[in-house]
């Protein structure tokens, strides 16, 4: 039963996506002006790990960071709202809608669920199956089964020189293939906060392998263009990237 809803998962996505492509020459062209737009050299990607906990991020007010999925249920404890939002999953987006819509940080969000959201302050990316990586917006963007991929990719885009990643945890508890659908408990013992997929929330299992293949295919990358990418997760299990200290990173050391 679970390979058979695997397979009808991916026709529909596979009739969806190419529908969509149909339109897509209409709106692809407004994506164009994030292209080289960063304001400084460095940026923060902003995961959803454990790890978060421990990590200040108040002394990330100043810095332009990236705030994926359900990251905004933290933003009054912050202090700040990140100046990015970025959400693709489709699930999260049907599920927490209204939440996003609500989202006054520049939001990039799956182009498959533009019916949900109005185009205030709203860009909406066309998502590919294969995993590489581009260097305009007007093409298909991939995921490699993860928001981070694409939050990076972003950042790669708009031409930032120095890359942060803070709460990439790289492990998972529980039971569970990647890419199924499932229901959550009381707590959630796998983010931030135990209540990000919490009580009977519908959340889809990592692929933890695809991830890191894919982080490491925007390391090559981001090597050839002369852009660093830090891994500043405490304890986490990625080894994609060089790791270093957020103080030092922030801090402009290493």
């Amino acid at each position: 039963m679970y390979y058979i809803k695997r397979l009808w998962k991916a026709v529909t996505k596979r009739y969806l996506h190419l529908r969509l492509k149909k339109e897509w020459h209409i709106y692809k062209s407004n994506l164009s002006k994030w292209e080289g737009y960063r304001d400084g050299d460095s940026c923060v990607v902003v995961c959803n790990g454990p790890s978060l906990r421990n990590v200040d991020m108040k002394s990330l007010k100043d810095v332009d960071c990236f705030g994926l999925n359900r990251s905004y249920m933290a933003y009054g404890d912050w202090g700040f709202d990140p100046k990015y939002f970025v959400c693709v999953n489709e699930l999260v987006l049907d599920q927490f809608a209204d939440d996003i819509e609500k989202i006054s940080a520049i939001k990039f969000l799956n182009y498959s669920k533009k019916h949900l959201f109005s185009e205030d302050n709203t860009n909406f990316l066309r998502l590919e199956f294969k995993d590489r990586v581009v260097n305009s917006l007007t093409f298909p963007l991939s995921t490699a089964a993860t928001v981070t991929f694409v939050a990076i990719q972003l950042a790669l885009i708009m031409g930032y020189k120095r890359i942060a990643i803070v709460g990439l945890d790289h492990s998972f508890s529980g039971a569970g293939r990647p890419n199924q659908t499932l229901k959550s408990g009381a707590r959630d013992e796998n983010h931030f906060l135990a209540n990000y997929f919490s009580d009977g929330i519908q959340w889809e299992y990592p692929d933890l392998e695809r991830n890191e293949k894919g982080y490491n295919i925007l390391r090559e990358y981001a090597d050839s263009i002369g852009v660093e990418i830090f891994d500043c997760t405490e304890g986490g299990k990625s080894r994609a990237f060089r790791k270093l200290k957020l103080t030092n990173f922030v801090a402009k050391k290493g």
